[in-house]
């Protein structure tokens, strides 16, 4: 790890600890991205990747302006950089808010969020089905022995591998939906790899979805890809009846952890509610309207 890389790293550690109160209140990280409503899954699970966001971005902006002012990286230039952050933060605790300026639509699915498990593949080296150059994903393929023992009915290793039990995989054969695969693990009693091979049709001129890097020369992946909050939306207008699960065509994150979103119709989600299915929630996909 290089000099650069290692401080970096000591910066983010520091702020997680620096942005607690005296007491060391986990909840007051939480009040900071939830606006005060901490204790609820879905949220704290959403704080969390804001969080991440976050501290990225304030690490890379640190960086930059102590280069940028010719200024040696240093731990001690660091540290009183993240004091004045901390210490603003500590007087006017606010939540953060994220501006965006998205179309208005109509809700016509739903997209699966998942929470994370631990991953796949211990050395993304040791990843089948990646780019030689690039090192993006290409194809998924699951380590059939992969263990885990998560009470999910579906969840994502954090290398973007969707792990399913057998209710989800009862429910979807009971429902008799097509193009999805299954892939029984063998050291992981009554789970599966999950991947639906049908195409959820995206409204790519409606929808933002943002590259970071030069597209490989090889795969013609990025080295991140994502929607960046934007709304997602949909070619097609799907009505309240319409029961399908489907996967988007790109593939979302970074490098080895690229995995599909899961898109499913408004009756899908209704049906998995009421099966009982659970450890996972939504987010409506939108359809622009020429009225809107």
């Amino acid at each position: 790890m290089s000099h650069d890389l290692m401080l970096l790293k000591v910066f983010m550690t520091s702020i997680i600890l620096n942005i607690m109160m005296p007491d060391g209140n986990f909840i007051k990280i939480t009040e900071l991205f939830t606006n005060g409503d901490h204790g609820n899954k879905k949220n704290d699970y959403l704080c969390i990747k804001k969080m991440k966001l976050f501290l990225i971005n304030i690490a890379t902006s640190v960086l930059l302006f102590l280069s940028k002012i010719r200024k040696k990286v240093t731990f001690n230039n660091i540290a009183d950089f993240l004091e004045g952050i901390t210490n603003s933060l500590r007087k006017k605790p606010q939540p953060l808010h994220i501006v965006i300026s998205d179309p208005e639509g109509i809700a016509v699915a739903k997209e699966i969020h998942c929470y994370d498990i631990k991953e796949m593949y211990r050395e993304p080296k040791n990843m089948p089905g990646l780019c030689p150059v690039c090192h993006n994903t290409i194809e998924k393929i699951p380590n059939l022995d992969y263990y885990t023992s998560t009470d999910k009915d579906i969840a994502i290793t954090y290398d973007g591998f969707y792990i399913v039990r057998d209710r989800f995989k009862l429910f979807c054969e009971k429902q008799g939906y097509e193009g999805l695969r299954f892939v029984p693990l063998k050291k992981s009693l009554r789970h599966f790899y999950f991947m639906p091979e049908k195409i959820f049709q995206m409204d790519k001129e409606t929808t933002v979805t943002m590259h970071q890097g030069e597209p490989c020369s090889v795969c013609g992946n990025y080295l991140w890809t994502g929607t960046g909050g934007h709304k997602i939306f949909s070619a097609i207008r799907w009505g309240e009846e319409d029961d399908f699960i489907l996967r988007t065509e790109e593939f979302y994150t970074d490098k080895y952890c690229k995995s599909p979103l899961v898109i499913i119709g408004l009756k899908t989600a209704r049906l998995m509610q009421e099966y009982g299915l659970k450890g996972f929630f939504f987010s409506d996909v939108y359809y622009k309207s020429e009225q809107n």
